[in-house]
């Protein structure tokens, strides 16, 4: 699986669990926004209806032998004013003389379900021990948000109990509602999102693809794939700019060491003449020298004609030595382009370290990309604070609505319950915040999965490895010719050193004919040693003509222009 495939899947999967996880802490959060939402307001409206019934009938609470009393107001089976209580809050209302019920919005088979008790353990926390009750709690049957009250005499006994409560199935659809919303909202982010992550990492990573496809087809000896063309200056622009001089670079230093090949192939031809040649004279002056043993009487014009073939054999060496100098500066020369071949190389080496730090590079992108999951966090974190508020403000709205009539004291409550519910989102902000920092360190995995896109930089340096083999291969060659030729010039300059001696020696024996059978073999001896001379030369130009043969193979593996 390719890098660009692998660093999108990578990031998708971040993506969707960043989204499962707000999702998740979204739904809680609106539970426990809309649970407490609705509890506090349950307990202001306990306390408006407290205040309305203080209004209205003036005085303690007491019970009498009929009934529970407020103020001079017999409250038990007063259902108007129950009715009235709650038309104006949304709730449902109850009075409760102890645990029973005496007034109630509540029906039970198409009655008011008074004369029934309230729940053991609401008793116990209201009238026993004096505390309000707020939270769920069941009624005939039904789960309900509400707040229980004490209702105490003037002396301080907890004679009754005030109801106010909501039903749960309501909050539950405002819920379901919520949760459909958020979703489709998610799913929208998660393809816009997948989106974006597709295209950013796709330009990112191509032009690296490009530097990975041309170092094959270097490896592979082609140097006539046209230059990359990548726009920008960051690090991959770099890395294929790199890649586009090494390989204008190899394919000179290729050309100058097949150049150099061609002229070493040249000069080892021109010596192998000048060789024949000097084996001819060689020849020449031996059979001199046998006509000189053999014929004393004609020593004198024989040894001129020794002189004038030694004199020629000198010049033939002379230039026989200039030859092996040009071979040696040909090699020399194909020896510099190899060690600046193998430098290149090198340089290759240094370009795909380059292409490891823009790993390092591309994993701060996905560093870039975290950071946008920061911001997809205050995306979700709006969109919940907005759905809260709505519902809220919807849910208060029909409750306004409910108290038209009276003097708006519930908008006050309104305005309570929606302060309330914004130290609730801001609570939820925070839980989002740590959230993120989970992101983050997601993003920090990421980034260690782009360390993996180091295989594709290892697989390039094996490459520009193999291509080093191959100049190091060439560089050793060129070595053992440069050794050949050098050990060639010292023996054609030993050749030439012997063929000076051996005129020096047809001089003597020309200007002292008495003692001309010394000298010829004087002359005789010298003439061995130069046959044998010529031998070793003959080998060092056959083993030159090998080595400057195999150095073109080597070359000829490269395409270049």
């Amino acid at each position: 699986m390719k890098l660009q495939k692998k660093t999108i899947l990578f990031l998708d999967a971040v993506l969707l669990l960043v989204c499962f996880i707000l999702g998740v802490i979204g739904y809680r959060s609106a539970n426990q926004g809309f649970e407490i939402a609705l509890e506090d307001k349950a307990e202001a409206d306990m306390r408006q209806t407290r205040e309305i019934l203080d209004l209205a009938y003036p005085g303690p609470w007491d019970i009498r032998e009929d009934g529970i009393y407020k103020g001079e107001q017999r409250l038990n089976d007063a259902s108007d004013i129950v009715d009235h209580l709650g038309k104006l809050t949304g709730n449902n209302i109850t009075i409760f003389s102890n645990d029973t019920r005496v007034a109630t919005t509540f029906a039970k088979d198409g009655n008011r379900a008074v004369g029934t008790r309230a729940p053991e353990a609401v008793a116990e926390i209201v009238l026993k021990n004096g505390q309000n009750y707020t939270g769920e709690a069941e009624v005939l049957g039904n789960t309900y948000f509400c707040a229980y009250e004490p209702i105490k005499d003037e002396r301080g006994k907890n004679i009754g109990m005030l109801f106010m409560g909501i039903p749960k199935a309501e909050v539950e659809t405002l819920q379901n509602s919520f949760l459909y919303s958020t979703f489709f909202a998610t799913i929208l982010l998660i393809v816009v999102m997948g989106v974006l992550i597709y295209f950013v990492v796709r330009a990112t990573l191509r032009p690296l693809e490009m530097v990975q496809g041309t170092m094959k087809q270097i490896s592979e000896g082609d140097l006539t794939e046209p230059p990359l063309v990548v726009n920008g200056q960051d690090e991959i622009a770099q890395i294929a700019h790199s890649a586009n001089h090494m390989q204008e670079s190899l394919a000179k230093i290729l050309k100058n060491i097949s150049d150099s090949a061609q002229q070493v192939a040249d000069a080892s031809e021109l010596m192998n003449t000048n060789v024949s040649q000097t084996e001819i004279s060689i020849h020449q002056v031996a059979d001199s020298i046998v006509k000189i043993a053999g014929d004393t009487e004609n020593q004198s014009g024989s040894l001129n004609d020794i002189q004038s073939v030694a004199s020629e054999m000198s010049r033939d060496m002379s230039e026989l030595y200039a030859g092996a100098e040009s071979m040696r500066q040909a090699a020399e020369q194909s020896r510099q382009g190899a060690q600046e071949g193998h430098r290149a190389v090198s340089d290759a080496m240094d370009a795909m370290g380059k292409m490891t730090e823009q790993m390092t590079a591309s994993s701060q992108v996905v560093e870039t990309l975290g950071g946008r999951s920061q911001e997809i966090g205050k995306i979700v974190e709006t969109i919940s604070g907005l759905a809260e508020q709505t519902n809220l403000l919807a849910l208060n709205a029909a409750i306004e609505a409910a108290r038209a009539g009276e003097a708006g004291r519930g908008f006050a409550v309104v305005a309570d319950e929606v302060r309330k519910l914004a130290e609730q989102s801001g609570e939820a902000a925070q839980n989002i915040s740590s959230i993120i920092g989970g992101i983050q360190n997601d993003t920090q995995q990421a980034m260690q999965a782009m360390a993996k896109g180091g295989e594709e930089v290892r697989a390039g340096a094996e490459i520009v490895q193999k291509t080093g083999e191959v100049f190091s291969l060439m560089e050793r060659n060129i070595d053992t010719l440069y050794e050949q030729i050098q050990l060639l010039r010292s023996h054609v300059d030993a050749a030439e050193k012997g063929s000076a001696r051996m005129l020096e020696k047809v001089e003597v024996a020309n200007e002292f004919s008495r003692a001309t059978a010394d000298e010829v073999q004087t002359v005789s001896a010298a003439t061995e040693e130069q046959t044998a001379v010529m031998h070793d030369i003959s080998d060092a130009s056959e083993t030159l003509s090998k080595l400057a043969q195999e150095l073109q193979n080597e070359v000829f593996k490269f395409q270049f222009s």
